[in-house]
């Protein structure tokens, strides 16, 4: 029995960690060290009182809940209801997550293993094997939550745009670049890609917009500008187009300024001055 218990506490406060762990990372939240570990010992010693439960469904049941909510409770000071539930909510969702995965895994290698509760191990496999599992698991969603951390951080910056000039509409994906200030003269200036340019202005012959020769007959206000990047300053040519209509809010006369290459996930990169402008 002692082994056991040691099992069980060596098991469970690791485990409590992880999961303290993935809900910081996951919303950032800067639990300090002393708080995870108080949570953690806590849902340790609720699991080592658990078994003499296991007859009580309802009070069971109550049991863990009641745990988990002062295991959330001690993590952080709160400053509203919604994120104390919000932790809550990814305690559940963690513990389901890494325990159907552990479970999973012993399943998929035939391990045997008792479910009463709690985990109880038959030694067959060492308890090593449980730490990691979640540690892979943790590892997994660790790269998880920045991968998707970031790709929402990319679709809050995203807009749908629409650019019109000479009664041809291009519909295309448009970033909010908070660096781009480019002006001319006294206009917020866009870039757009080579390749939206194409779809704009087709006739365009090509050679030109390689070799900067200038056609006023098909652009408007059309001149080079220099343009700073992040390692040198080029030259872009630019001109004027009808409009520009960034959700729907339309900009009369927008300059635009070309790029001679294709952006990765989007085809203009907006005007810090655009987003939250007025209709010029």
């Amino acid at each position: 029995m002692t082994l056991y218990l040691e099992y069980v506490i060596l098991d469970n406060f690791v485990i409590n960690i992880f999961l303290c762990n993935a809900i910081d990372l996951t919303f950032k939240r800067k639990f300090k060290s002393v708080n995870k570990i108080i949570s953690s010992i806590i849902g340790t010693i609720s699991a080592i009182f658990l078994p003499f439960l296991l007859k009580y469904n309802v009070l069971l049941i109550l049991y863990k809940i009641l745990t988990s909510l002062i295991m959330v409770l001690v993590l952080q000071k709160y400053k509203t209801y919604k994120q104390y539930f919000v932790n809550l909510i990814f305690l559940y969702f963690y513990t389901f997550l890494f325990g159907g995965m552990i479970l999973g895994v012993l399943n998929l290698l035939g391990l045997k293993y008792t479910m009463s509760g709690i985990l109880l191990y038959n030694f067959e496999f060492p308890i090593s094997l449980i730490f990691l599992l979640f540690f892979v698991g943790y590892w997994l969603t660790k790269k998880i939550i920045k991968t998707l951390s970031k790709q929402l951080k990319f679709n809050n910056l995203i807009y749908d745009i629409t650019l019109v000039d000479d009664n041809k509409k291009v519909k295309c994906v448009g970033f909010y670049d908070s660096g781009n200030g480019v002006s001319k003269d006294g206009q917020a200036v866009s870039i757009i890609s080579i390749d939206t340019f194409i779809k704009l202005h087709s006739e365009y012959p090509f050679e030109k917009l390689l070799f900067r020769n200038l056609d006023y007959n098909k652009l408007k206000n059309a001149s080079y500008i220099s343009i700073n990047t992040l390692s040198k300053s080029a030259k872009y040519l630019s001109f004027t187009i009808d409009k520009l209509i960034i959700n729907r809010k339309e900009f009369n006369n927008a300059v635009v300024a070309v790029a001679i290459k294709n952006f990765e996930n989007f085809d203009c990169i907006l005007n810090s001055n655009l987003i939250g402008g007025e209709n010029d």
